[in-house]
């Protein structure tokens, strides 16, 4: 059974690989229903739906997601990002809030949160935010020279504070 359904989701894969988001999606909505709850499928159902910017179905996969794996930050993450173009940055950035205080720290989550922060006015928390993430992971300073929601923080990245 479970390799039935990684065929299928293999199929998924390459058409979103190939950035044929209307054939992954297609072949998506043709897995059986049964297979419907489990991680794999809601994973790259998240990922086709993203891709296709299908929001609202990408919030309830990553929720899904975050019920069934509560220790995988990645989840909440990327269901952050579904519900900044839904709700916006305010709601984005609460649902952040809320996992960094269950999660350990995670670089990839501070540093989501810090645009989030950042694109609302609250700099000084951006760069703190910022400064926390850097500290875990020095490679994501690279990113946030091109991230344009970190525009009005990207002068105060040359500071030896923020790593």
């Amino acid at each position: 059974m479970q390799t039935h359904l990684h065929r299928e989701l293999t199929v998924v894969q390459g058409y979103l690989e190939l950035g044929m988001h209307e054939l992954a999606w297609n072949a998506l909505v043709r897995i059986d229903e049964s297979y419907h709850q489990a991680v794999p499928f809601l994973r790259i159902r998240a990922d086709v739906c993203r891709a296709m910017e299908k929001w609202d179905i990408v919030a309830e996969a990553t929720r899904q997601l975050a019920e069934l794996e509560p220790w995988d930050v990645r989840h909440i993450i990327k269901m952050a990002e579904a519900v900044r173009v839904i709700e916006g940055e305010q709601a984005a950035a609460h649902l952040l809030d809320s996992a960094k205080e269950k999660y350990v720290p995670d670089a990839v989550l501070l540093y989501n949160l810090a645009c989030y922060r950042a694109t609302l006015g609250c700099i000084e928390e951006a760069k703190s935010l910022l400064s926390e993430a850097f500290t875990l992971n020095i490679w994501l300073k690279l990113h946030a020279l091109r991230d344009p929601d970190l525009k009005g923080v990207l002068d105060t990245l040359s500071d030896p504070a923020l790593g």
